[in-house]
Formats: C-alpha cells, structure tokens, sequence
C-alpha cells in the first residue's frame, strides 16, 4: 500500500491527482513527532505502578494528588453521576479502592488524552464539536456494553468509544492540506471522510488511531477498536466491542429523535447487531441512559 505525505495543485475548488514527494505510513507519524511518540509521563507512571504487585492504591493516590488538576477531574467524574455511587468520595485513595485498577487507569487516559489532543494545532474541526461527537460515543459505547450479555468483559468501552476518531485529529494536526483535501473529496463524491482518506493518502484514520494506541503500549482492547471500528468483522480481536463502537459511532453522529431514520438503524438484519449479539430493543433503554448523562459528563471531562 503507498502512502503520501505531501502533494501539490491543490486548489479551494479542486482536488487533483496526488504528485507524490514522500512516502509515510501511520507508523512514522506517530514515531516521528515528539508530541504522539509516547504516552503523557503521568499516564506511563500509573501503568507502571499498577503492573506492580508491591504497590497498592496509596501508591497510585501518591502519583495523582501530584497533579492537583488531574486529582480534581478524576474526583468531580466518581462523583458525579456517571458513576451514581451513594457516598460522596472525598480522596483519590478512596476513589482507587472503589472504582479499581482498570476503570482508575482509563480516567487517568481520559484525562490526559484531552489535554493533550486538545492543544494539537487544528483549523479543520471545532474540538467543542470533535469531543461532543467523542462524548456521545463513550457514553453510548459504556450502555450497550452494560447491557450485553457479557458485560463484566466490557469494562474499557468508554474509553474506547471516547478515542476512536483520535487519529482524525492527528491527521488534521499533522497532515492539515492532505486532511483538508480528503474532506472536499469526501462531499464532491458523496463518501466518508474515512473513504476519502484511503483515496489520497492510502490510510484512513482508524488506522493513525491504532498506530498510537500500539505505540502507547495501550490495553489490546483499545487498540483493537481503534483500528477496527470503522469495519468490525467476527475474525478481529475483540470484534465484538468494535461492533459496539461502530454502533455507537452512528449514533452519536445523526438525530436519534428522528424516529423514520432510527427505524431504519434498528433494523434486525443491520450486520452490527448481529456481530455484537445485541437486540435494537436495548436503545429503548440506551438512549435516555445517555440523555441523561451527556451534559454533566462532557463537561466534567472536557470543559473542567
């Protein structure tokens, strides 16, 4: 497969045939820059202390009460009603012992995740609009996986479903013509900006996604729906949770109040919810769940 980095001729009105000066992979993007090559220190300490058995949750409350922000935002988030816990939790060591090692690590990612991708330089997307989008879809992903069958699996789809479209970002930062011209290819010829991507650079973002959760050395699961999503099939690791993403993707992206166009996603012969083995009758429940929740955790996680 080639990769392009640059072209020429490329006008407000026009998108040309690819001159080819250089050829990069999503690898060498993510390797190659200082700010994507590797996780945020604070996220790399807290994986270390929890892969660790000689350290406990002090340890790790230890690490986060250093960085007062973090510690504030993992707080307001345990104690807000993404959660729903009965008492109000008051410490991080506290918070550790309740939510666990695993849910502890995804809000630290959360976090830092937004701050740094936030910052990325970018003219192509509003990020009010690119983490509504990320939001809908984490919390969306987290209630279809509460009610599938095999739920206590599917403890990191929130996080997942918060970062499938990092790579959209990285390619917006990065690669800001090639970006710009995949979005006019993607309205001249009425297909996804995703497909477009594929057209002109010979990758699409799922697949810069996937390049960086594999360089961060993130969880399988993460790094398998962050290259998967866009194109879930039953012979991919963790399949089933990228199904989730996939469908949570869609619905986070069209009006769920639009009921000819939600009949039409709920329909039984829909691949996604046979992949997932999930019934449409769960968006009875899935979508006031995820009413509810969106404006309190949108802005605990990104206007805190």
């Amino acid at each position: 497969m080639e990769h392009v980095l640059y072209w020429i001729g490329i006008n407000s009105n026009q998108v040309k045939e690819p001159t080819k000066l250089m050829m990069l992979t999503p690898e060498e993007i993510i390797t190659g820059n200082t700010e994507l090559a590797s996780p945020p220190d604070i996220y790399q300490k807290i994986t270390s202390t929890l892969d660790d058995p000689t350290k406990g949750a002090l340890d790790l409350a230890k690490i986060i009460d250093l960085d007062a922000g973090l510690a504030t935002r993992i707080l307001r988030l345990v104690n807000s009603a993404f959660y729903s816990f009965s008492a109000n939790i008051t410490s991080i060591s506290h918070a550790v012992s309740i939510i666990g090692a695993t849910e502890l690590r995804n809000l630290v990612l959360t976090t830092v995740v937004i701050e740094r991708f936030s910052n990325l330089p970018n003219g192509l997307v509003s990020m009010d609009e690119f983490w509504s989008i990320s939001v809908k879809c984490a919390l969306y992903s987290r209630s279809l996986g509460q009610h599938h069958k095999n739920c206590a699996k599917m403890d990191s789809l929130f996080i997942c479903g918060l970062l499938h479209r990092i790579g959209l970002i990285i390619i917006y930062s990065k690669l800001p013509e090639l970006a710009r011209s995949a979005i006019l290819l993607s309205d001249e010829q009425a297909i996804s900006e995703a497909e477009a991507q594929e057209e002109l650079l010979g990758f699409n973002y799922a697949d810069v996604g996937g390049a960086l959760a594999r360089q961060w050395q993130l969880p399988d699961v993460i790094q398998a729906t962050l290259k998967n999503h866009l194109n879930p099939k039953t012979d991919q690791p963790h399949a089933i949770e990228s199904g989730i993403i996939s469908l949570s993707l869609s619905l986070s992206e069209f009006d769920t109040s639009d009921q000819e166009a939600l009949s039409r996603f709920s329909e039984p012969d829909n691949l996604l919810w046979q992949l997932t083995g999930l019934k449409s009758e769960v968006l009875d429940v899935v979508l006031p769940e995820v009413d509810e929740l969106f404006s309190e955790t949108y802005r605990m996680i990104y206007q805190a």
